[in-house]
C-alpha cells in the first residue's frame, strides 16, 4: 500500500533524480513521481496545474543548488502560487549542502518543513512520509 499519492523531485543532478525514484518505488512510499531539473520546470508546472489537486504532489524534495531557477527562488514564487492550490503540499529541502547559511535561509521560509542533509535513503524518505 502507497504511503502518499505523489512526490515531487525537484533537482539538477541525474544521479540523485534517479536514485530518490528507485528508492521510492522500492519503498512503495508514492504512487506518482514527479521530476523536475530545476525550479522553473516545476513552477511551470505547478502553475498550470494548479486548480487540479491530483496533479499536484504531496511532498517536494527541493534541491537547493540548481541552474535556471535555484530551490530558494522556487520557494520566494512557491510562496504566491501555493494560494491556488486546493491542497498543502509540503517541502523539504534536500541539499548536499552543511553550509550552515544554507540551512538557516532555508528554514526561514514558511513553506519548509524540514531540511535533510542528502544523501536520500529509503528512512529518511519513510519519516517523512
Amino acid at each position: 500500500m502507497k504511503n502518499i499519492d505523489s512526490i515531487a523531485i525537484i533537482d539538477d543532478d541525474y544521479i540523485c533524480q534517479f536514485i530518490s525514484k528507485r528508492i521510492i518505488e522500492a519503498a512503495h512510499i508514492a504512487e506518482t513521481i514527479f521530476i523536475f531539473s530545476d525550479g522553473k520546470e516545476a513552477y511551470d508546472y505547478l502553475s498550470a496545474n494548479a486548480g487540479n489537486t491530483e496533479k499536484l504532489p504531496d511532498i517536494i524534495l527541493l534541491d537547493i543548488h540548481m541552474p535556471v531557477m535555484d530551490g530558494f527562488e522556487f520557494l520566494k514564487y512557491f510562496s504566491v502560487l501555493k494560494f491556488k492550490f486546493k491542497k498543502k503540499i509540503d517541502i523539504y529541502v534536500f541539499s548536499s549542502s552543511i553550509d550552515f547559511d544554507d540551512i538557516s535561509r532555508a528554514k526561514t521560509f514558511p513553506d519548509v518543513t524540514d531540511f535533510v542533509v542528502k544523501p536520500v535513503t529509503s528512512t529518511k524518505l519513510k519519516n517523512i512520509v
